[in-house]
């Protein structure tokens, strides 16, 4: 027997191919951690919670307190630039500093910058701090922004039922947020929404005031762009001392780009030697000396205001209007600095007056993540116009849900405004938009209204008040046009409000999904209803929908390339709200997605605390990339080539409910995807011989994910035969998966083994066999 024959025959001895089979465990890119309170009673639970809140209590006031003391030593520009630029910068390994120094971020700041401005000028020195000042204010704002929230458990008590626990959970989120998190969108996406939904208004605001909202716009970028650009200067200038080899090269660098020295270098080298300094001490200090010039680059004249605004304009009038957005040194003084942490002034007045020409501005983010609030802040102050604008945010919001779904959707039909009577009710209601593709039907509700104040500190009346109007009734909305076009699957004429019909024909239509579209952001709790009805904010009986914020669904359909996966994303991310217990807010999720696809086996059901939250950070290289200009890949949710292949052909070719094989194709991790294919092409080669292994099969059965979403997918290998042969075996070859897992249907995959795969053969065949259609051979 030849060696080849030998391995034929050992192949042979495997156990049938058509028995299911499942992958091995995926190696998750996520960490599991074990919880602090993991083994505690809920009384212990609650006892540890008590003294946690009040040992941050202690060490808030006391942090806070010193925060507000050690600023006054020293120049306050200084401290503002300096701090803004080792955080704008803080993982470039040019400036690396001590590995364990505290990372801060732009919440931070913002309270240092309110903080600076609740004293007058002449309060400060002009005294310029060693580097380790910094470091110390990078303690104490960390420690001050922390303990604010947590010395609140010290008000947990034992009485306090599950529903008042999840309550103070939930308003602690609403309230981190607000504190903590900041860009609604990324640059490009702010530009272009802020500019199409003020445009309508533009000639009333230029009439009224003498400026237009687009060229405010338009300015505060172009002044934005530029501060980074003067940083990212500096650090150029400056940051290769860091890597000189030499203490005499370290001073040579910092010479060449100094020119405002007026000794000589070898003075320098002398005096560095005389005091003992090491070459890393060198480095630091001629960093530090060089950082004496950051107010500079932090300081922005009012003629370079004008430059920026991009037509003409009076400059009395824009002088106005800047100094409208500026506090200057002392203004804050009556403020409670306490407000600071949820209602920070400087969220609406982002620049620091310096004098009747000079302005400073530490922190060019801030226009990026308050630029709605400032431009609406402009239409208050012309007459008459704010419900004009609030017209304007209800249309605006549904001429981009439309768009998007139009240009997401290129083959669906996309239905906007449809009237219809609900028998049931007896009423008439609206549908903002109907999304009809294959087998699917979408059912957006857009709600323009805004998030106050008063909700984002946590107040619960507030809170209330619009949880009900931006998620509970637009998912009710949805839910009623569901059940009566799911009651009444066919062609439809629908009346809408312009006068004209929808014809809506949804005879085809097995599958739904609820979406809710927002303008505002109602921080990460809109990203978890069901913490919100464990928390008493919504009724329990209430079916919510998926929402998501404009920009947001802009993500999902611009990171997503195919139908069938942003599909299959809309359809996961309702279940994954449903099942999983975890903290993200949306851009979170859709990063999480394209990780794992949502593939977290039992973890999505058995109440494992997921903190998804901050992973959308693997998304802003290449958004910023974007933005910058340069060329960075976009993040993409992993295929093997045969799945992309049999995905792209699919789209190209559709059949019969393609999009709900799509969505059982995209159901499986890449792990599984590779396994399954490795298994099926051992299939595929013993059927491919001139006699096949009867043990080995035609037919290969690969059984994913948790029971509670138990997927099945069949691979059959075939040759040329008739179809109602071939339709034969995928029965025999699929029914063991429905007779011994708990399935709704399974998804198959043909595969002519004469032929060979390849970009226009990735498969013969593909069905989706629904338990229902084997009744007669399952009884």
């Amino acid at each position: 027997m030849s060696p080849k024959s030998r391995k034929r025959r050992q192949r042979s001895k495997r156990s049938s191919s058509r028995r299911p089979s499942t992958p091995p465990k995926r190696a998750y890119n996520f960490e599991w951690v074990r919880s602090q309170f993991e083994g505690m009673t809920q009384e212990e639970t609650d006892k540890r919670l008590v003294e946690m809140g009040e040992e941050h209590h202690v060490k808030y006031e006391e942090s806070f307190a010193n925060l507000q003391k050690e600023i006054l030593k020293w120049e306050p520009l200084y401290l503002l630039s300096a701090s803004s630029f080792y955080s704008t910068f803080d993982a470039d390994s040019r400036i690396q500093r001590d590995p364990k120094r505290i990372r801060i971020f732009q919440y931070h700041l913002e309270l240092l910058q309110s903080l600076v401005l609740s004293n007058k000028r002449e309060a400060y020195t002009s005294d310029f701090p060693p580097p380790q000042v910094i470091g110390t204010l990078r303690k104490l704002l960390d420690e001050s922004s922390k303990s604010f929230p947590m010395r609140r458990y010290a008000k947990l008590t034992p009485e306090m039922s599950e529903e008042e626990r999840y309550r103070m959970r939930v308003l602690e989120d609403v309230r981190s947020h607000t504190q903590s998190v900041r860009n609604w969108g990324y640059p490009q996406q702010v530009k272009r929404i802020l500019n199409d939904l003020f445009s309508p208004l533009d000639d009333d605001v230029e009439r009224e005031t003498g400026v237009s909202l687009r060229g405010l716009i338009d300015m505060w970028f172009v002044i934005s762009t530029m501060l980074i650009k003067r940083v990212q200067t500096h650090l150029d200038k400056f940051g290769p001392i860091m890597g000189a080899k030499s203490l005499k090269e370290a001073v040579e660098i910092f010479w060449s780009v100094s020119p405002q020295m007026i000794s000589k270098p070898e003075d320098m080298v002398a005096f560095l030697n005389e005091q003992g300094l090491n070459l890393q001490q060198t480095r630091y200090f001629l960093l530090s000396y060089g950082d004496r010039l950051l107010p500079d680059i932090y300081t922005l004249t009012f003629s370079e205001c004008l430059n920026s605004y991009p037509v003409s304009v009076d400059e009395a009038t824009l002088k106005t209007m800047l100094d409208r957005w500026a506090f200057s040194f002392g203004d804050l003084a009556s403020e409670n600095p306490e407000h600071f942490f949820l209602g920070n002034p400087v969220w609406r007045r982002p620049l620091i007056r310096l004098d009747s020409d000079r302005y400073f501005m530490p922190l060019p983010g801030l226009f990026l993540s308050f630029a709605l609030e400032l431009m609406e802040d402009v239409i208050r102050s012309v007459p008459n116009l704010l419900a004009k604008y609030e017209r304007r945010r209800a249309r605006f919001l549904e001429d981009e849900s439309e768009q998007l779904f139009v240009s997401a959707f290129p083959s669906a039909k996309v239905h906007r405004g449809s009237l219809w009577h609900d028998p049931a009710t007896g009423k008439d209601f609206e549908n903002d938009l109907l999304v009809i593709i294959d087998s699917y039907q979408i059912i957006v509700e857009a709600k323009s209204g805004k998030v106050s104040a008063p909700a984002r500190r946590g107040a619960i009346s507030s809170l209330e008040k619009e949880i009900k109007e931006l998620i509970v009734d637009p998912s009710l909305q949805a839910m009623r046009f569901a059940e009566y076009l799911q009651r009444n699957r066919g062609k439809h004429q629908f009346k809408t409000l312009a006068g004209n019909a929808n014809e809506v024909d949804n005879t085809d239509c097995h599958e739904t999904i609820r979406l809710n579209v927002t303008l505002d952001i109602l921080a990460n709790v809109q990203a978890r209803w069901t913490d919100l009805r464990r928390a008493g904010l919504i009724p329990d009986d209430a079916d919510i929908g998926v929402t998501l914020s404009l920009a947001d669904l802009d993500l999902v359909f611009d990171l997503l390339d195919t139908t069938c996966e942003r599909i299959h994303y809309l359809a996961r991310r309702a279940e994954f709200e449903r099942n999983a217990h975890y903290i993200a807010d949306e851009a979170d999720l859709i990063a999480f997605y394209i990780d794992s696809g949502f593939n977290i086996g039992e973890a999505e059901y058995d109440g494992t605390p997921l903190v998804i939250y901050g992973i959308s950070e693997i998304l802003a290289p290449y958004y910023m990339s974007v933005w910058t200009g340069d060329k960075i890949q976009k993040p993409r949710r992993p295929f093997t080539k045969w799945w992309t292949l049999i995905l792209e052909r699919m789209e190209k070719q559709p059949i019969e409910r393609w999009t709900e094989i799509g969505y059982m194709l995209l159901s499986l991790s890449f792990e599984e995807q590779a396994f399954f294919e490795k298994e099926f092409r051992r299939i595929q080669r013993n059927v491919a011989m001139k006699k096949p292994l009867r043990r080995s099969g035609n037919a290969y059965i690969l059984l994913s994910g948790p029971e509670e979403r138990r997927n099945a997918v069949i691979g059959l290998a075939y040759k040329k035969i008739a179809k109602e042969k071939r339709d034969s075996m995928m029965i025999e070859a699929i029914l063991p998966a429905f007779q011994k897992e708990p399935i709704k249907r399974a998804l198959a995959i043909g595969v002519n083994v004469e032929k060979v795969i390849s970009d226009s053969y990735p498969y013969g065949f593909l069905a989706c066999v629904y338990r229902g259609a084997l009744s007669a051979y399952l009884e």
